[in-house]
């Protein structure tokens, strides 16, 4: 068994990787894609050694989060088997407690996508008797059988816009949260209209050390005048929480975020504080509808009328596929 050792990016994946080492031509260039199917067909392994201050580890929780992991892996760290990954599309959070030191090496070990793939669909058809359809590709495609046996972005086993690259890599950030008590990892919201006010429903994603806890954040809107506390008492022994909050604003203190060509696309800026934590995002306010009544009510048999409404203007959408070949995640 021969090992080869080439330097990675992460975010990042195994065949931008694999050019940017200059080991691989430019794979978008002529025919090179048919050339390389092989790099999909291999398993492959990222490791790095890196450092952590001592002073982090005196922290009560330590866990390590991976963004995105594509696809099947298994994550070892300091020769500790953490966890194994299937989907491209989660985070993996896994406690590190007890296992992260000072000085430390992790390693993810990818297992071929395509053979992955192969392997789930014989055991479907051992198991039920039949195949499930698609199998394969169009033969002009190119491509690599049965994605649907895989939850990782389809189109790279090919699609009819670009060629096929099942590609294997971490394309989401890794990092270390450590904390005491809890942390604050993010906010997100919706909005509502309503007859007199504009609603935020938002939540704040929180880290937890199991522990019954007090969780406290402010939420401000400074150019509306907009500044909230919520406390919330945790009584559950939880390892995340979700703490949700609604901010009710008059309507007329609002400006409306209208699609291209219909206005302005105004945003606000959202700001959570939580201990020495500031999250800050951007925010707008538009009311969105779909509009299916019959375009005539008492002949019901002439259909449906099918269009949208933004902010009570019907509007006029359209979508294009814009494919530039560009097929990695990363």
């Amino acid at each position: 068994l021969i090992k080869q050792y080439f330097s990675g990016v992460v975010p990042g994946d195994i065949f931008t990787d694999l050019h940017r080492q200059g080991v691989i031509p430019d794979l978008l260039f002529g025919d090179n894609h048919l050339h390389f199917r092989w790099i999909s067909s291999e398993n492959w392994t990222y490791t790095k050694s890196f450092e952590v201050d001592k002073n982090i580890l005196k922290f009560s929780t330590l866990l390590l989060r991976l963004k995105g992991v594509d696809t099947i892996s298994s994550v070892v760290l300091n020769g500790v088997a953490l966890l194994k990954t299937n989907n491209q599309f989660v985070e993996y959070v896994v406690n590190v407690g007890g296992v992260l030191a000072e000085h430390n090496q992790i390693q993810v070990h990818f297992s071929s996508p395509v053979s992955y793939a192969a392997e789930k669909s014989k055991e479907y058809e051992r198991s039920h008797g039949h195949l499930v359809p698609p199998v394969c590709p169009p033969t002009i495609f190119n491509g690599e059988c049965h994605p649907n046996f895989i939850r990782k972005a389809q189109y790279s086993f090919s699609w009819d816009w670009g060629p096929s690259f099942p590609t294997v890599g971490i394309w989401k950030p890794v990092d270390i949260i450590a904390f005491n008590g809890y942390f604050i990892d993010d906010i997100s919201w919706t909005t509502e209209r309503t007859a007199e006010f504009w609603v935020v429903h938002g939540e704040a994603q929180a880290f937890m050390d199991s522990k019954a806890a007090t969780v406290g954040f402010d939420v401000e809107i400074e150019s509306l005048d907009i500044s909230r506390h919520f406390t919330y008492n945790i009584t559950e022994k939880v390892d995340r929480e979700k703490l949700k909050f609604d901010i009710k604003i008059p309507l007329k203190k609002v400006k409306l975020w209208w699609p291209n060509g219909q206005g302005q696309q105004k945003l606000y800026t959202i700001k959570l504080r939580a201990e020495d934590r500031e999250i800050s995002r951007r925010i707008g306010f538009r009311h969105v509808e779909l509009i299916q009544d019959y375009i005539d009510a008492q002949q019901k048999d002439k259909g449906r009328h099918f269009y949208f409404k933004v902010n009570d203007r019907p509007v006029f959408l359209k979508v294009i596929n814009h494919s530039l070949g560009i097929k990695f995640c990363s």
